[in-house]
């Protein structure tokens, strides 16, 4: 499904699989598409799962300039209205995680729960990858990928597949991203709903204490840390991953749980 709203100039590609008893809407990082929860995905064929190239990446399409928290997040809603989506878990790997902290504070009614997944709990105004993308984004890309898989066995392979998801971004959005989300950190203590935060012991981008700090602030979540996992577990340790979301969905959906008997 495409959604289209001229009057902000704005393309969105979704994508929606399955016709599960419950749903789950996952954002991807950075500049990637969508095609980053693939592999996670597969492992969730008994529900429903949707997710979308952010504005300005993969197939969607912006303006530079419209790239701003606010319409981040008014992207998610964008979607579950779309789809029809009264309540979904909302999942997001690093930044589309902190994107999706903010969007579960705005309007928690809508959501049963929240995974995040290697998700940074702040954003600072001199990311390295600003300039860097400015300046030549597909070095940086390339850079980016082998770090987010660094510390893990047998990944070389994944590294061309990983570049392809970031360079369909326009460069100036991926700048935009890290400045929108920069000393924006989302109120912690007010997500309220049951909430499981993922992150690899090998991360190379968001350090793993990181997550500690985030599972620490928010009141009642849960730590899952998945041992010598890189920044890309949604890739490399899918079916963890997908374990991870379904125990969240089976513990927040009593009609999950009367279908899987």
């Amino acid at each position: 499904m495409f959604i289209i709203d001229p009057d902000h100039d704005l393309f969105l590609r979704t994508v929606a699989f399955g016709q599960g008893p419950a749903t789950v809407v996952a954002l991807n990082g950075w500049s990637a598409s969508w095609e980053s929860w693939q592999p996670t995905f597969e492992h969730l064929g008994d529900l429903r799962c949707i997710s979308f190239d952010t504005r300005g990446c993969g197939a969607s399409r912006c303006r530079p300039e419209s790239v701003t928290l606010d319409a981040l997040v008014d992207d998610v809603f964008r979607v579950l209205d779309a789809h029809d989506v009264d309540r979904c878990l909302l999942a997001g790997e690093s930044l589309g995680g902190f994107v999706a902290m903010h969007a579960v504070v705005r309007d928690p009614t809508r959501f049963s729960g929240l995974v995040t997944v290697a998700a940074p709990p702040f954003v600072p105004a001199e990311h390295p990858l600003i300039a860097a993308s400015l300046a030549d984004y597909p070095a940086t890309v390339a850079t980016f990928v082998r770090e987010c898989f660094e510390g893990e066995d047998d990944t070389a392979a994944l590294h061309r597949w990983g570049a392809s998801l970031f360079l369909g971004a326009d460069p100036r959005v991926a700048a935009n991203l890290f400045v929108a989300c920069a000393n924006r950190p989302p109120d912690l203590g007010a997500i309220t709903v049951p909430t499981v935060v993922v992150h690899g012991s090998a991360d190379a981008v968001v350090p793993v204490d990181a997550g500690k700090m985030l599972a620490a602030a928010i009141p009642g979540a849960v730590w899952h840390e998945l041992v010598g996992a890189s920044h890309a577990p949604t890739v490399t340790r899918p079916g963890d991953v997908a374990a991870v979301v379904r125990s969240v969905v089976v513990r927040t959906s009593a009609t999950f749980e009367e279908q899987s008997c």
